[in-house]
């Protein structure tokens, strides 16, 4: 089980909404590096055994526009690629590659993730959205599966077979619901497991 022991990071000038612990080598019982996103689009990489801000950026363009995230995880597909995702209310499903970033480290030059691809994803009723490794004959590594609320039905989800790097996307399941002829609500949350 990871160990985080208690302290204050402070950077973030309104509301942190979502983070994601990332754990470079599983052999370490300890967290390694968090990250951090606010209700202003600003994303913080934070090394937790220094306790210490190593940078931060904006999915936003520009200063007048400000985009809240919901939602922020990070993907390791097993072949050293590391893959930062970012739900955020603008109905959009960003993945950063911070791969590159992560050798950077040693650098003063720490720039922006490359932005690989974006996908639209319903956010309107608040969902979040998940994302896991799916490696099977047909796909390669780096593809993954996309979990989120029906764009039409909000009684229903559907899946998604995608790979950021080579920006493909496959429905698999199209507005599935749960129970046959029962009205159930909103789907609000969405978990979902690698096994």
């Amino acid at each position: 089980m990871l160990q985080v022991e208690q302290f204050t990071l402070r950077h973030h000038s309104s509301s942190v909404k979502a983070l994601a612990v990332y754990q470079k080598n599983s052999s370490v019982s300890k967290c390694s590096e968090l990250y951090t996103a606010d209700e202003q689009g600003n994303i913080c990489e934070w090394d937790l055994p220094k306790r210490k801000l190593v940078r931060s950026w904006s999915i936003c363009e520009s200063t007048a526009s400000r985009i809240c995230i919901i939602g922020i995880g990070v993907l390791n597909d097993g072949a050293e690629n590391v893959l930062l995702y970012v739900h955020s209310k603008d109905h959009c499903l960003r993945f950063y590659d911070i791969t590159s970033f992560q050798s950077q480290k040693q650098t003063k030059n720490l720039t922006k993730p490359e932005l690989l691809w974006e996908m639209p994803v319903n956010t309107l009723n608040f969902s979040n959205v998940v994302v896991i490794p799916c490696e099977t004959k047909e796909n390669s590594k780096g593809s993954y599966q996309v979990w989120c609320c029906n764009t039409e039905d909000t009684e229903g989800i559907d899946v998604y077979e995608i790979n950021p790097r080579i920006k493909t996307l496959k429905r698999i399941v199209k507005n599935n619901k749960f129970g046959d002829n029962v009205k159930r609500g909103i789907v609000m949350c969405i978990c979902a497991t690698k096994d």
